[in-house]
């Protein structure tokens, strides 16, 4: 049912976690981008109180839970948006009893002509560990070449629309400690030339969980968090340019964002008792 244009979320077997996926600001379309109905997103306008449409990210028929047991059911829980709109980055995970877990990585556009994100690049990400978080580059100035060896699934586009590659990046961490740097390249299929996402960095800086990332307003730096330090590392370039680390023993990094507009030279990290802002310049 909906209150008022708002769908009421459903996430299956994480009924601790209403929205997993947290509220994304979409910002050309002064919307927010939030779970919907089982393994959808919905774009909802709070303005006025419109969902503007759902996307859905799993493509698989929803099966009701019996009175015995709640059937699970792949569940959204990372998404991410560039500042245009146009490209879509999503998470899905799902655990079934007895079997190991499967988490995917999705890239869509979307798409002018019909009015919807449309699969773009389809990612298996469940040997990695599990995706901790999901984040696009702010800005598109300037973006490193080459491209490791990694293949992708390029779904179905729009033949009639052209999609060119961006040039933001995406970020993913894991609870392994690995972290990875994604860009679009054009490449050559049988249906002529088409964009995919691919594994342009992957990096493995310490045996910890990563709690999460956060990209300066420009684009240049990516700050990743784990419990007791903070690593900077340039976007272009790959290097780590510094360590911070938590003045408190007992404390640990709940969450990491840098400040927009001019205030981009300030990390700002948060505990569980202290907000802690440092000066990156």
């Amino acid at each position: 049912f909906a209150i008022g244009g708002l769908l009421k979320v459903f996430t299956g077997a994480m009924q601790d976690k209403r929205l997993p996926a947290g509220l994304v600001v979409h910002h050309s379309r002064s919307a927010l981008l939030l779970n919907g109905a089982s393994g959808m997103l919905q774009i909802y306008n709070p303005f006025a109180d419109k969902a503007f449409f759902d996307v859905d990210i799993v493509c698989a028929n929803y099966v009701a839970p019996s009175l015995e047991k709640i059937v699970p059911f792949p569940v959204v829980n990372h998404v991410a948006l560039t500042d245009d709109g146009l490209w879509l980055a999503t998470v899905e995970y799902w655990q079934r009893p007895g079997f190991s877990a499967e988490q995917s990585l999705k890239f869509w556009h979307f798409s002018q002509t019909a009015g919807q994100f449309k699969p773009v690049s389809h990612v298996d990400e469940s040997q990695s560990g599990r995706i901790t978080s999901l984040h696009f580059q702010p800005s598109a100035d300037q973006l490193a070449t080459g491209f490791d060896s990694e293949q992708m699934d390029v779904d179905d586009c729009d033949a009639k629309e052209q999609i060119e590659p961006t040039g933001v990046v995406c970020a993913t961490s894991y609870d392994t400690g690995i972290f990875k740097c994604w860009a679009s390249t054009a490449i050559n299929t049988t249906q002529g030339k088409r964009v995919a996402w691919k594994c342009w960095s992957s990096t493995h800086h310490r045996p910890t969980p990563i709690v999460g990332t956060a990209f300066t307003a420009d684009g240049s730096l990516l700050a990743v968090a784990y419990e007791k330090l903070i690593t900077l590392w340039d976007v272009d370039t790959g290097e780590l340019r510094s360590t911070l680390v938590v003045p408190y023993a007992e404390e640990t990094v709940r969450l990491v964002a840098f400040g927009s507009m001019a205030s981009t030279r300030y990390l700002l990290v948060a505990t569980g008792q202290y907000l802690i802002c440092w000066d990156v310049v």
